[in-house]
């Protein structure tokens, strides 16, 4: 078997090694942030916990499409990480609205106490399942077999074979992308959009660090960044909607004399989420439909 090697800080490695080492990298950081969980699960660690995963993530898609009828089968290995993003998740997207709804409190001059009181009792309880859901298991202790598996799946591809396929990758994504955005996509679409993204500018991020010299993607990474940004805005202030509409119905009756409050933090997260999701859309058009 030929092997094509990279040059990376005058140290010569096969490509498909440089990708093992990111895996096993990532590996490390999650059980770094997880294990930083049981003293301190604050909004900075939970979030990285989550990067953690969605990095794991996107190189087991790749290994699968490099692998093509190998039966790599990714969504089968990843299912372990799948209970702990999702818990992990609950807990990031209340943490996140109690800074979004601080800050608004601040801008509009009015005061959202019991809403901040209600989500602080969500993030204990959802901390309180991220825990139980550890303590019975359902963390992923098959990491080290999955790298082994995805060792053998592409150490017999070359730098050329990895390009082309992570090349082949981005080109599928952006053509899915296209289509999304041509047909006006929903909530649900932005969603899957805002995944792909993200699948996107992890490769795109990892072959790039490993061969500077290969050809440039059409797509820049800085745009991809940009989208992820106003993405992650927009989907802040629908989650928010949901979490707050949710709060009124249990509330309504018992916290009437501050409804109006929380018709101006409805309004406010409302036009916000438009705003962000227009400026998104402007963004994905310019960098895919060029």
């Amino acid at each position: 078997m030929k092997i094509i090697y990279l040059y990376d800080s005058h140290i010569l490695i096969p490509m498909h090694e440089e990708l093992l080492d990111y895996f096993q990298k990532q590996h490390h950081h999650l059980e770094h942030y997880l294990a930083l969980c049981f003293e301190a699960p604050n909004a900075e660690v939970v979030h990285q916990l989550r990067v953690s995963i969605k990095r794991i993530r996107a190189i087991l898609l790749f290994t699968k499409q490099l692998s093509e009828n190998r039966n790599f089968d990714a969504a089968a290995h990843y299912k372990p990480l799948r209970k702990l993003f999702r818990t992990a998740g609950r807990i990031r997207d209340v943490q996140v609205q109690q800074q979004l709804v601080a800050q608004c409190a601040s801008t509009l001059n009015t005061p959202f106490d019991v809403y901040l009181v209600y989500l602080k009792g969500l993030e204990k309880n959802s901390i309180s399942r991220f825990f139980r859901d550890i303590e019975k298991g359902k963390t992923p202790h098959n990491l080290a077999s999955i790298q082994h598996i995805i060792k053998n799946t592409i150490s017999s591809f070359d730098k050329e074979d990895i390009k082309t396929r992570a090349f082949e990758l981005l080109v599928n994504q952006s053509t899915a992308l296209r289509a999304k955005l041509a047909a006006e996509p929903d909530n649900e679409q932005l969603h899957q959009m805002r995944t792909m993204l993200k699948q996107m500018h992890y490769i795109m991020a990892v072959i790039r660090k490993n061969d500077p010299q290969a050809a440039a993607f059409p797509i820049s990474l800085a745009s991809i960044a940009s989208a992820e940004v106003l993405l992650g805005n927009w989907h802040d202030r629908i989650i928010g909607l949901g979490l707050l509409s949710d709060f009124r119905k249990k509330k309504r009756k018992a916290h009437e004399p501050e409804t109006e409050n929380y018709n101006r933090l409805a309004m406010s997260l409302s036009v916000d989420q438009r705003i962000f999701r227009a400026q998104a859309r402007r963004n994905l058009l310019k960098s895919f439909l060029v």
